[in-house]
């Protein structure tokens, strides 16, 4: 399994302009770089709590938070952003699985779970 790593998941919601120098995974396999035509991709292994998010839709969203650390808790526009942009369905998932997050990312999930997208 694969998934963005946090800096280009930050990127693509809005978070950051900060754009990644290198096509950049999360892998729960082998650290490597993989060759793709003329590109080379880098695999990051990461541990069981990040992969645990693959496959869901609210992926991304933990991502760029991981990536953006503990201060995102406490920036008002990172909560404003996600939620003007995040699908209800997204939000939704978020909250379901909040447990699985950094106790920092707490007060960010509760701005996204609003009375109509509670889980």
């Amino acid at each position: 399994r694969i998934m963005p790593d946090g800096i280009a998941a930050a990127n693509q919601l809005g978070l950051t302009n900060a754009v990644p120098a290198k096509a950049s995974y999360v892998t729960d396999g082998a650290t490597r770089n993989v060759k793709i035509g003329n590109r080379t991709v880098y695999l990051r292994h990461a541990g069981p709590s990040v992969m645990a998010w693959a496959g869901k839709s609210s992926a991304p969203v933990v991502q760029a938070l991981r990536w953006l650390g503990p201060q995102a808790s406490s920036d008002t526009r990172v909560a404003a952003t996600l939620k003007s942009k995040l699908p209800d369905a997204v939000k939704k998932d978020l909250v379901r699985n909040s447990a699985g997050l950094p106790s920092w990312a707490a007060p960010v999930v509760r701005s996204l779970a609003d009375t109509h997208v509670a889980a």
